[in-house]
């Protein structure tokens, strides 16, 4: 499973996507999306917003777009992607085929593509205006992110917990992004069995 490390590695490859029009949506597994009402409705309203900033809390990538221009809309919105165990998003040339196990294909101008490829189809992905996103419930529990967090706001997440160190650590609604290796070369380098 992609862990801190591989998403923010991934949100900076997607950083050539930033100032670039977004020119279609597809998705053929609409199971995997959240907020938005279906696939068909993202791609209605995506098309024609700028990719504005990349971002990055716990394990979610965050795209934020631009206003739409067209409808006057002046609410801008969030396209989130969560890679969860096999979801690899990359960005190739817009003639690149697209692979058997990419659920969800983004053109833009200029030629680029953006492929969720995701055999296990675990991957999920919100889109919406920021307050909608943010107050869906995998956003409203969870915790602050581990890399930017300082030892008081480390101590505080902890307090009044008890039970074993490895599964507290895990739980994203107390640390966002920590995920199993960490944990693991965590614990062994602090020498805590």
């Amino acid at each position: 499973m992609p862990e801190l490390p591989e998403a923010e590695i991934t949100a900076r490859n997607l950083k050539p996507l930033i100032g670039r029009k977004i020119i279609s949506f597809d998705c053929d597994w609409p199971r995997a999306i959240r907020v938005a009402p279906s696939a068909k409705a993202i791609a209605a309203d995506i098309s024609g917003r700028y990719v504005k900033k990349i971002s990055r809390h716990g394990k979610a990538i965050f795209l934020h777009l631009s206003r739409d221009k067209k409808s006057g809309s002046a609410i801008e919105r969030l396209l989130v992607f969560h890679q969860r165990m096999s979801g690899r998003l990359m960005v190739k040339g817009r003639d690149e085929a697209r692979g058997k196990h990419t659920h969800v294909y983004i053109r833009f101008s200029p030629p680029l593509a953006l492929h969720f490829n995701d055999p296990r189809k675990f991957g999920l992905i919100w889109y919406g205006t920021p307050d909608a996103v943010l107050h869906a419930s995998y956003f409203s529990r969870l915790g602050p992110d581990v890399r930017k967090i300082d030892l008081k706001t480390f101590l505080r997440q902890l307090h009044g917990h008890r039970g074993m160190i490895k599964p507290l650590l895990l739980r994203q609604d107390i640390l966002a992004g920590i995920g199993n290796i960490i944990v693991d070369e965590t614990l062994w380098r602090a020498k805590i069995y």
